[in-house]
C-alpha cells in the first residue's frame, strides 16, 4: 500500500486556478476581443462598400428633361426611358413648337427639333458624345 502525504494529495485541479488555467483564461479573453474587433471591421468595410455603391449609383443617374425623374444612365443611353416617357407625355411634346426656319434635325430620326420651354426645368443639353449639333441648340 502506498501512503500519500497531504502535500502530495490531488489538489482538485479545476483548470482555472493554476498557471495553465490562467493562460487558458487569457487566451479566451484575447479570442473574444479579437472576434469583436474582427466583427467591427467587417461591419465597417460593409458600411463603406454600401456607401460606395450608393454614391456610384447616384453618379450614374440622369435627370429626364421631360418628366424630371432620375433614371439610370443605362436606361437613358439605351433610350428605353426616353421612349416610354415620350409616349406618356405625348401631349406636352406635341404642344412644343418647332420653328419653321429651323434647319437642325435630330441625327437619329431626322425630325425637326422642338423649342424646349425655359419654364420646363433645366436647359436641354444633348448627352450624346458624338452629337453633330452640340452647342448649336439653346432652350427657348
Amino acid at each position: 500500500t502506498v501512503f500519500v502525504s497531504p502535500e502530495e494529495d490531488y489538489q482538485g485541479d479545476s483548470g482555472w486556478d493554476n498557471d495553465e488555467g490562467a493562460a487558458l483564461w487569457t487566451w479566451a479573453v484575447i479570442a473574444a476581443v479579437s472576434l469583436i474587433v474582427f466583427g467591427a471591421l467587417i461591419g465597417l468595410f460593409y458600411k463603406t462598400y454600401i456607401s460606395f455603391q450608393k454614391k456610384r449609383c447616384e453618379d450614374s443617374l440622369v435627370t429626364c428633361y421631360l418628366c424630371k425623374r432620375r433614371v439610370t444612365l443605362l436606361q437613358w443611353k439605351q433610350g428605353s426611358h426616353r421612349q416610354k416617357c415620350a409616349e406618356v407625355h405625348k401631349e406636352a411634346l406635341e404642344q412644343m413648337k418647332s420653328p419653321e426656319n429651323n434647319k437642325i434635325r435630330c441625327p437619329k430620326c431626322r425630325a425637326k427639333l422642338k423649342l424646349w420651354p425655359v419654364s420646363h426645368g433645366p436647359p436641354f443639353a444633348c448627352s450624346s458624345s458624338n452629337c453633330p449639333i452640340v452647342g448649336r441648340i439653346k432652350s427657348s
